[in-house]
């Protein structure tokens, strides 16, 4: 005979204190069986410090742990429960919402379910918060009636009262488990990658102390940081990641949460190759954690963060347009979530994709507010670089005064920083300037700093910056009326040294349909903004090829 589980409305009644007394006893064995399939329901009915008061009911519906905001964010203002309701919540006993509840490292971003939402805790805290609700159930166990408005029922108080002590013991046990492994997580870590990288995987095989959640929220956490400076690292220590996701006891975690975490690792490995510009390898990668995470918990944060990977990926490959789209449903789960900082940089991104898509306009609108919502504390760099895209978008609307304003509290922001910009931004930064003297129709101003700045970019190699810089040029020459020979001049002069510079074939083929062009006589304006325009789309795709307009 197939097994009976209580439908969230037979809960719901029970929270109520509406139900009959045999079916009160019977979900109260039920919820401390171990059930799996009930446990999300479970979660959302259980009670906060205040509805375990003698004055009121015994339970309250209340959001589930999925919409908490993630532990990394600060939000002041957010009306989630207290830090000890996320404990208390990922420390139950049954089903695979809890059973991650041994959590990540300290200082990673962010673990799968109800895990991903706990603070770290030092080791050997005693935290008394637990035994407090369990003194407060043992005080309704002994004020008679039990529950307010109906008939006193000694028996039935006890059943209760033994299942919340039940749940606050197993708490403290869970609370125990996450500081235990959180702390050894980043030992585990340091002892792991002082082996050979080709031990490392039988290291983790051999030894089941190697097999940690925790340990493998750290490695992921090592990989996204690698990548800002060695994506085969990056791809490396994603790769680890897998083999630590691979041997997590399901047993233990829940399968719904060991399958998150394949889910992330196999996310965090396509970021990694699309750094790597492994573009075909990371659609792989980014497939397949999209089918594991179909078995996943249906955390939105989890999936929120492997849409915002994919985000990436379309950006890096030139589809601006449809990446601003997909950010759009990133958004909408962090405001669910009331994760306001990460909703204003997912903002951000989807800005500047519509600026990269020729749509400037949108682009002063949207990132505005993602800044507004931005803990700039928190993370400076990402506002600053936010704020020069937004003056770069409003120099190409036409607000020069309002673009050079922004530029200029840029400039300064970065000097309060204490640390001076690299080569590439200053470069970037003087380029904004140049642009903004040609929009305000400081034309003489414009050509004699483009040429330097031309120069620069091609000392500095990069390529890219320096063929747009030539294709500044070359516009304000043709604003200037002055074609033929000048803009001939610039193609024989100038562009070898850019196709000389590390530009794929595709990209190298525009420019030299551009040359082409100028030895005929025949540049329009139409034809250099195609062509810049494919220039960034196609930067780091190189499979993105250049049509020629008919």
């Amino acid at each position: 005979m197939a097994e009976y589980h209580p439908d969230r409305e037979a809960l719901e009644c029970f929270a109520r204190g509406e139900s009959l007394a045999e079916t009160e006893r019977w979900i109260l064995d039920h919820l401390r069986s171990g059930c799996a399939i009930c446990q999300r329901t479970v979660d959302g009915l259980l009670p906060s410090p205040e509805t375990l008061a003698p004055s009121t009911p015994p339970l309250q519906i209340r959001r589930p742990l999925a919409s908490v905001p993630s532990r990394t964010q600060p939000s002041s203002a957010s009306p989630w429960p207290p830090r000890l309701d996320s404990h208390r919540l990922a420390a139950l006993a049954c089903g695979a919402g809890a059973e991650d509840a041994r959590g990540g490292a300290a200082g990673a971003r962010c673990l799968p379910g109800p895990a991903g939402n706990l603070p770290p805790l030092p080791a050997g805290r005693d935290d008394g918060r637990a035994r407090d609700r369990v003194g407060a159930a043992a005080m309704r166990r002994d004020r008679p009636g039990g529950r307010p408005g109906r008939p006193g029922r000694p028996e039935d108080t006890d059943v209760e009262s033994e299942a919340w002590d039940r749940i606050f013991a197993k708490l403290e046990q869970r609370l125990t488990l996450i500081a235990s492994e959180r702390t050894a997580a980043p030992r585990l870590l340091d002892e792991l990658l002082q082996r050979p990288a080709a031990e490392r995987g039988a290291a983790v095989h051999a030894g089941r102390r190697f097999q940690s959640l925790a340990l493998c929220d750290v490695l992921l956490d090592e990989s996204c940081d690698a990548g800002s400076h060695d994506s085969s690292e990056a791809i490396s220590l994603a790769e680890l990641g897998i083999v630590v996701a691979d041997h997590l006891d399901t047993r233990y975690y829940g399968s719904a949460v060991v399958h998150d975490m394949k889910s992330r690792a196999w996310a965090y490995l396509g970021n990694a190759r699309r750094i790597a510009s492994d573009f075909a390898g990371a659609e792989q990668a980014l497939r397949f954690a999209e089918s594991l995470a179909e078995d996943g918990s249906a955390d939105p944060l989890e999936e929120a963060r492997l849409l915002d990977l994919k985000a990436l990926l379309l950006g890096d490959q030139g589809w601006f347009e449809e990446a601003a789209e997909m950010l759009d449903t990133v958004a909408e789960i962090y405001e669910d979530v009331k994760d306001l900082h990460r909703k204003g940089r997912t903002l951000i991104s989807k800005g500047v994709y519509l600026g990269c898509s020729g749509r400037p306009q949108q682009a002063v609108e949207v990132i505005p507010q993602g800044l507004a919502l931005l803990d700039g504390e928190l993370e400076p760099r990402l506002a600053l670089a936010a704020r020069q895209e937004l003056a770069w978008f409003l120099n190409e609307c036409g607000r020069c005064e309002h673009a050079q304003s922004q530029l200029d509290s840029c400039r300064h922001a970065l000097h309060s920083l204490g640390a001076g910009a690299d080569t590439r931004t200053e470069l970037r930064l003087e380029w904004l300037d140049t642009r903004i003297a040609h929009r305000s129709g400081r034309w003489q101003e414009a050509e004699n700093r483009l040429g330097g700045l031309l120069q620069r970019f091609v000392t500095a190699g990069l390529g890219y910056e320096a063929a747009l810089v030539l294709l500044d040029l070359v516009t304000l020459h043709l604003e200037l009326g002055r074609r033929g020979g000048e803009i001939r001049r610039l193609a024989d002069e100038l562009l070898p040294a850019v196709l000389a510079l590390d530009i794929h074939r595709q990209a190298a083929a525009a420019l030299v349909a551009f040359q082409q062009a100028a030895a005929g006589d025949r540049v329009t304006p139409a034809l250099v903004r195609d062509i810049a325009a494919y220039l960034r789309r196609a930067r780091k795709n190189p499979r993105l090829s250049f049509q020629l307009a008919a």
